[in-house]
């Protein structure tokens, strides 16, 4: 079992990453909205492979290996709440 400081810095790296990972996800398909299917499938596909990888590494460090379901539950929803911001800050 984690201890109460590890679950608290993992949950706010979770909210921080979802929001970051929300920023970065606009400006990438922003540049390759144009491309072909091909190519934009294996950028996305990178993209999240690096992604995944970069928040499994942090996890790892911050609590020792354990990764629980409600970490990536919360970046999940943190990138979707930033995501409905940014939609609504770039339609007005």
């Amino acid at each position: 079992m984690s201890e109460l400081y590890e679950q608290i810095l993992s949950i706010v790296f979770s909210i921080i990453y979802g929001l970051i990972l929300s920023n970065i996800f606009k400006k990438l398909k922003k540049y390759t909205y144009n491309l072909s299917k091909i190519y934009l499938f294996f950028n996305i596909f990178l993209f999240f492979n690096i992604i995944v990888f970069i928040y499994y590494k942090v996890m790892y460090y911050i609590n020792r290996g354990s990764i629980n379901l409600y970490y990536i539950i919360i970046t999940f929803i943190a990138f979707l709440i930033y995501s409905k911001i940014l939609t609504k800050k770039m339609s007005k």
